[in-house]
C-alpha cells in the first residue's frame, strides 16, 4: 500500500509530511511523520505572481517586512533631490540609509527564509 503524503504551507515555508501512526510529542498527539525516504528527489513546478504594487500596499503584502524600511528611506531620498524640496545632505543620509538597509535585506533574501531543518507535528 503506497503512503499517503501531503503538504502544507506555514509561514511561506513547504512542508511535506506523510501519514505515520498515532504518536504524542509533549501535549500534541498527531498522525502526520516527516518522510521516511529522506534520499528521494521532491521537484516542485509552481507559477507564482506577486501582488502589483500601487499605494494600496499594505504591512501585511507580499513585500517582506525586512525591506520596509529601505523603501521607505529611498522615497525619503527621492523627495529631498526633488528640485522643489532641495537638500543635499538630507538626501545623501537617506540614501545612505537606504543602501544600509538594503544590504541588509538583501542578506534576508540570500537565506531563503531559512531558520532550521525539522519538521515539527501541526495541527490540522
Amino acid at each position: 500500500m503506497a503512503t499517503k503524503r501531503f503538504w502544507y504551507l506555514y509561514n511561506n515555508k513547504l512542508a511535506v509530511v506523510e501519514d505515520g501512526h498515532n504518536r504524542t510529542v509533549g501535549d500534541t498527539t498527531t498522525t502526520y511523520d516527516s518522510i521516511t525516504e529522506a534520499d528521494k528527489v521532491l521537484r516542485i513546478n509552481t507559477i507564482a505572481l506577486a501582488q502589483a504594487f500601487d499605494a494600496t500596499l499594505t504591512y501585511s503584502s507580499e513585500l517582506p517586512i525586512q525591506f520596509h524600511e529601505a523603501l521607505l528611506a529611498k522615497v525619503i531620498a527621492m523627495g529631498y533631490q526633488d528640485p522643489r524640496n532641495f537638500n543635499a545632505p538630507q538626501a545623501q543620509y537617506f540614501i545612505g540609509e537606504y543602501e544600509k538597509s538594503k544590504r541588509e535585506a538583501k542578506k534576508y533574501a540570500r537565506r531563503n527564509n531559512q531558520t532550521g531543518g525539522v519538521i515539527t507535528p501541526q495541527d490540522f
